[in-house]
C-alpha cells in the first residue's frame, strides 16, 4: 500500500533529519554548557516538536489514519506502569557507572532551579504528547502502510527515536532505543496512545529532577555549574 507525499515528508523527516540534526548537534555540544538559557532551549525544543507534531497529523489526516487514544481495555495499560518502573530503577542503578561526560551532558541539558523546572516541565508534557503521535503512531502506521510487519517498524522506529536523542551520549541512546521499543510494546498491547504517553512524560519529568541533584550531590556546586554559568 502507498502512501502519499506528507507520509514520505514525515518518515524523511524523522529518520533521515532529526537523527542528522541530532548527530550535528552533539558534535558541537562537548556537555559543558547549553549556547542559550536552559529555560529558553526547553521552549525552543516544545516549539520544534509542535510543529513536528503539527505535520504528523497533517500525514495521519492525508493517509487515512485513524489515531486511538484511549486503550482498548484499561487492563492492558498496566505495561506502562512496569516500564516506568523499570526504567526509572534502571536510570538509578546506572548512575555510578555513567562516566563525568555523560553526567555533565545531562546536567547541562536539565533544569538546575525551580525557575527552569516550568519550562522543562512545559517541554515533557509536549514531548510525551508529540513523540508518541510522531512514533508511535504516525511513522510507525505509515511503516506498516508500507509493507512492513508490525514488529519490524516498531524496531526501525525505536532505533531512530534513539538515535533523535544521540546527544545524551552512545550509551544513553542504547537505552532510549529499548525504552522506545517498550513504548511500542504498550501502544500494540493497550491498542491506545494514552498509556504510553503517560509513561513518558513521567519518566522525563522524574529524570529530569532527580538528575541534577544527583549531580550536586557528588561534586561540588561550582565544579557542577562551572565558572561564569547560570546556578
Amino acid at each position: 500500500m502507498r502512501i502519499d507525499g506528507f507520509g514520505a515528508g514525515l518518515l524523511l523527516i524523522v529518520g533521515v533529519a532529526i537523527p542528522y540534526l541530532a548527530w550535528k548537534t552533539k558534535q558541537r555540544f562537548h556537555g559543558d554548557e547549553l549556547p542559550l538559557p536552559r529555560a529558553q532551549f526547553f521552549f525552543q525544543t516544545a516549539i520544534f516538536q509542535l510543529l513536528i507534531y503539527g505535520f504528523a497529523l497533517v500525514a495521519a489526516w492525508t493517509n487515512a489514519i485513524r489515531l486511538r487514544l484511549v486503550p482498548v481495555e484499561w487492563r492492558r495499560a498496566w505495561p506502562a506502569l512496569a516500564l516506568l518502573v523499570l526504567a526509572l530503577l534502571v536510570l538509578k542503578l546506572r548512575w555510578p557507572s555513567r562516566d563525568d561526560a555523560d553526567k555533565r551532558r545531562l546536567y547541562a541539558i536539565l533544569p538546575h532551579d525551580r525557575r527552569e523546572l516550568g519550562p522543562y516541565l512545559v517541554l515533557c508534557v509536549v514531548a510525551g504528547i508529540a513523540e508518541e503521535v510522531i512514533y508511535r503512531g504516525v511513522s510507525f502506521r505509515l511503516l506498516v502502510r508500507l509493507g512492513l510487519t508490525v514488529w519490524a517498524a516498531a524496531a526501525i522506529m525505536s532505533v531512530v527515536f534513539a538515535l533523535a536523542h544521540s546527544v545524551q551520549g552512545w550509551r544513553s541512546t542504547i537505552v532510549i532505543g529499548v525504552i522506545a521499543a517498550g513504548f511500542h510494546f504498550i501502544v500494540i498491547y493497550s491498542g491506545g496512545l494514552l498509556p504510553a504517553i503517560v509513561a513518558h512524560f513521567a519518566y522525563d519529568a522524574v529524570a529530569g529532577i532527580v538528575i541534577p541533584r544527583w549531580v550536586r550531590n557528588v561534586v561540588p556546586r561550582d565544579a557542577a555549574v562551572g565558572p561564569g554559568r547560570d546556578p
